[in-house]
């Protein structure tokens, strides 16, 4: 399984069960050692909390990491958008053979399909299109991210992307610009390093929705088959150049968004709603949440060693409180050992005035 695929997932999974069982289990002794542990590793940490736009704890918004879970949030919003104006609906249904034209053979989304299945989503092979959006900003999965690329239009994601305070981002369906990496280890196995390496920026955006249109097309997977299956090792080589290439981004920015979707004033209230039931439905069903927040959203994704987490609520008292935490330097057996610590870490940040003052405490901010 491709291990950003795996790391989300396993992300999900966990902060799932961990909002259903928080309070069957003393979650201060899961979460103590965190702070501890960011402090013994702070070159692997990013970590922003605010309230009410005032800066309560900063580790690390000065480092830059890949902006690929960054792209997801003018597509969700602008989805939202269309949503509102009444270009689709929610319950719209989408086939899911439309949807993996976009998804990569080697790439398993199994656990997604499972939940999807329990929760009793899939009717006559078609799931809603409110699933698609859900499983881009929770699970990650890659095809739903191309599918709604393509629905909403590559103008109208740029145009948000502006409208968004993000205008230096430069646009274009990652997952496709990973599977471009893989169709020239395939055409050029000795020496497609040096072709990635030297790779403008605009022509990396070029290719890649040449691959995205490609996939679109791609009913009978010859393409999939043809060009883009790669060994493991690879698949490895190939994540971690298309990963250092990726265009980097401060953490702050991730923090903006998150503060412009808490607000609920940066968007009209039709907006507003959709976004919520996409980042907001799933955790809200917890009892021992929604007694504390009016309102309360996540969203996660992985990619190589890195995990962001992202969370945001307002408070029966109107505060709002939003958080970001980036890791890296993860493997596989550290991610299923800190992954609950670090979903109860997040959300008791959300949750909790005194743990915050507690953090505020042990990462003091030059005011």
């Amino acid at each position: 399984m491709n291990k950003r695929l795996f790391f989300s997932i396993l992300t999900i999974f966990s902060f799932l069960n961990t909002i259903s069982f928080a309070q069957e289990e003393n979650s201060e002794i899961s979460i103590v050692e965190i702070p501890t542990y960011i402090k013994q590793h702070p070159e692997r940490f990013a970590l922003i909390v605010q309230q009410d736009k005032a800066r309560l704890v900063d580790v690390g918004s000065y480092v830059e990491f890949p902006v690929l879970n960054l792209q997801n949030f003018p597509i969700l919003i602008e989805y939202a958008y269309q949503i509102a104006n009444g270009n689709f609906t929610p319950d719209y249904r989408i086939s899911i053979r439309d949807l993996n034209v976009y998804q990569m053979n080697n790439i398993s989304t199994k656990f997604w399909q499972d939940h999807l299945e329990r929760s009793g989503k899939i009717q006559n092979n078609k799931i809603m299109l409110q699933d698609v959006a859900m499983g881009m900003m929770l699970f990650n999965v890659d095809a739903c991210h191309e599918y709604l690329v393509e629905l909403l239009g590559k103008g109208a994601i740029e145009s948000r992307l502006k409208k968004l305070g993000l205008k230096d981002l430069d646009f274009y369906p990652y997952p496709s610009s990973q599977h471009f990496f893989q169709a020239q280890s395939v055409k050029n196995a000795d020496g497609f390093e040096y072709y990635l390496n030297n790779l403008s920026e605009k022509d990396k955006a070029s290719k890649s929705w040449e691959v995205h249109n490609a996939l679109r097309d791609d009913f009978d997977n010859t393409y999939k088959e043809n060009d883009l299956e790669v060994n493991p090792a690879t698949f490895k080589k190939i994540a971690k150049i298309w990963v250092d290439q990726s265009r980097k981004e401060k953490v702050e920015n991730y923090i903006k968004v998150l503060h412009q979707i808490n607000s609920k004033s940066s968007f009209p209230n039709k907006v507003n709603k959709v976004i919520s039931e996409t980042l907001e439905l799933e955790i809200m069903k917890s009892p021992e949440v929604s007694k504390d927040l009016k309102h309360c959203g996540f969203t996660t994704g992985s990619y190589l060693n890195t995990l962001v987490i992202g969370m945001y609520g307002e408070d029966l008292y109107g505060k709002q409180t939003e958080m970001i935490l980036v890791v890296t330097g993860m493997n596989e057996s550290e991610h299923i050992r800190l992954s609950k610590e670090l979903n109860q870490f997040g959300l008791r940040i959300i949750r909790d005035r005194t743990y915050r003052k507690k953090l505020m405490e042990s990462f003091p901010i030059n005011r």
